[in-house]
């Protein structure tokens, strides 16, 4: 950051030296590069988080699972165009828990959006096939458009927008 700030005081100082001599081109690639890393980092995190989320979600761990989500009353989510509270999703996954007997999931993301480095969005894709009791197995596809923060060091989902197909 105080990199930053120098060079910015030198450009409005003396723009054409720093032009002239290159200054601003390695500035720009220096940034470039710390951007890069800064992206491969949070793809990493990001990946993590998912993978973890449905780890505890085929393991049916209610607790774990909505840990990942934000609890407040600015929590949105839309699944196939219904909006649901936190209490809504917590008490979805609760039944749905004491009523499958296995999920098989398949998921991946396909983009990242960082929007600063707290937060970002992120559209995922998955399929999976649910065993619910006493019925055949139900297979789903399902795309989610992801809005996550970043809270005391952990990504917390905040909205949710899924559609199922």
């Amino acid at each position: 950051m105080k990199s930053i700030l120098i060079i910015m005081i030198a450009l409005y100082l003396s723009p054409d030296r720093l032009i002239s001599q290159g200054y601003i081109a390695n500035f720009n690639n220096k940034i470039s590069a710390e951007l890069r890393d800064i992206e491969q980092v949070i793809d990493i995190e990001i990946e993590k988080t998912i993978d973890s989320l449905m780890y505890y979600t085929i393991n049916k761990d209610l607790n774990k699972v909505i840990s990942f989500y934000d609890s407040s009353e600015d929590f949105i989510y839309i699944s196939d165009g219904n909006p649901i509270t936190f209490r809504q999703v917590k008490e979805s996954y609760a039944n749905f828990f004491s009523q499958v007997d296995f999920i098989r999931d398949y998921h991946g993301i396909s983009s990242i959006f960082i929007l600063n480095p707290k937060q970002l969005h992120c559209i995922w894709h998955g399929y999976e096939k649910v065993k619910l009791h006493n019925q055949y197995v139900t297979e789903a596809r399902w795309t989610s458009s992801v809005l996550f923060e970043k809270r005391s060091g952990k990504w917390i989902i905040i909205q949710v927008h899924t559609s199922h197909y």
